[in-house]
């Protein structure tokens, strides 16, 4: 079991995060952290992952915050949301 999610997360972090972070090209979190995080390395892709899926486990708090809107979360297709949120 332990693998599988791995292998799932490593698979998302690769093909699925350029991809997301497309939609959120004009949040500035977002960019802050992708500038940050720049190298392009596993570790770097995963804190650029962990905070996009923050937003979508706890988007309530976020929206609220002002770190993200709510247009911006629902121009991501469900399917791609779900990459993000089930690894």
């Amino acid at each position: 079991g332990t693998f599988v999610v791995l292998g799932l997360m490593i698979f998302a972090e690769y093909a699925k995060l350029d991809e997301v972070e497309s939609y959120f090209h004009q949040n500035e979190r977002v960019q802050d952290n992708k500038r940050f995080w720049k190298r392009n390395q596993w570790i770097d892709r995963q804190y650029r992952m962990l905070l996009i899926s923050e937003f979508f486990s706890d988007s309530k708090r976020h929206v609220e915050a002002g770190i993200v809107t709510e247009a911006e979360l629902a121009s991501v297709p469900l399917a791609l949301r779900r990459w993000m949120v089930w690894p």
